[in-house]
């Protein structure tokens, strides 16, 4: 697991959210569904989808990744003429999630052991 998907996970733990980390998952498929290959991009997330059974939302990293479950996967199920239990993937930004804590503000990270500054960034308004 990356560096920063660890450090995610602690940022959400310190806001007392409780984590669930199924350790086979992987990445959203958009590397492969943005170089033209779908069939290899509907296998990556026919996977990821099968390891969260549960409707809970789906912290990810960026938005480009929330981008793909949510905008690019039920076209991918679709052309695969598969019908999975469950498609709409409620996924929210770690960036939108952390800045609508109320404790945000006083989050323990290693950027603030250091001298360099951290930020949150403000994410647009999801439609």
């Amino acid at each position: 697991m990356p560096e920063a998907g660890m450090d995610a996970i602690a940022l959400i733990e310190q806001q007392g959210i409780r984590v669930h980390f199924p350790m086979a998952q992987s990445c959203c498929g958009q590397p492969a569904y943005s170089s033209g290959h779908p069939t290899e991009a509907f296998d990556v997330a026919k996977a990821q989808l099968d390891l969260f059974p549960e409707n809970w939302p789906i912290v990810v990293p960026s938005g480009s990744c929330g981008g793909m479950m949510k905008h690019h996967w039920p076209t991918l199920f679709k052309i695969q003429n598969t019908n999975p239990k469950r498609l709409i993937v409620p996924t929210v930004s770690l960036s939108l999630l952390i800045s609508c804590l109320p404790s945000a503000t006083s989050l323990k990270t290693k950027a603030s052991q250091s001298k360099s500054p951290f930020t949150l960034p403000v994410p647009p308004a999801e439609k």
